[in-house]
């Protein structure tokens, strides 16, 4: 699809991960670095396990409080978070659009960016001066059965008695 001056870079990242683990991080950090992501909300929160995990190791986070409070606190949402980069951080500085997409290994798959991602994309295809240039065309085979020398049945297999 093409779309006049609108073109712009966007990395689609997707992160399948499972949400079932042998050891869960509190998510109770450290005087020196503040907070820590969590993985044991999953058991009351959708995507308490994955979703926090995946967001810090690849979108990074911004400093949150002074180094001189206590380590950022999950229930209250108070606390010093450390600054942290990203793997796309570079990306992120030059303006681009990094999209992230978490599935679980359960077949969830967070809603947040995921169903905002698809909405966008058909948002594109409608938009004025939206050229779609796809050529429909099938390569499937129609299916055969297989030939007759490839067939066998129970009877045929068993040794008699």
């Amino acid at each position: 699809l093409a779309h006049g001056q609108t073109d712009t870079h966007t990395l689609n990242e997707v992160k399948c991960w499972t949400p079932i683990r042998k050891f869960q991080a509190l998510g109770h950090g450290s005087t020196k670095k503040g907070g820590a992501v969590s993985t044991n909300e999953g058991s009351h929160i959708a995507f308490g396990g994955t979703a926090e995990s995946a967001r810090h190791l690849t979108l990074g986070c911004k400093q949150r409080g002074t180094a001189d409070q206590a380590p950022f606190d999950h229930a209250t949402g108070v606390g010093h978070v450390a600054g942290h980069a990203g793997h796309y951080a570079d990306a992120l500085a030059k303006g681009r659009q990094v999209v992230l997409i978490v599935i679980e290994t359960t077949g969830a798959v967070h809603p947040e960016d995921a169903v905002g991602m698809l909405y966008a994309w058909h948002a594109e295809t409608r938009a004025e001066g939206c050229i779609d240039r796809t050529r429909a065309r099938s390569t499937a085979r129609r299916a055969r059965p297989p030939p007759p020398s490839s067939r066998t049945t129970c009877a045929s297999s068993r040794s008699p008695p």
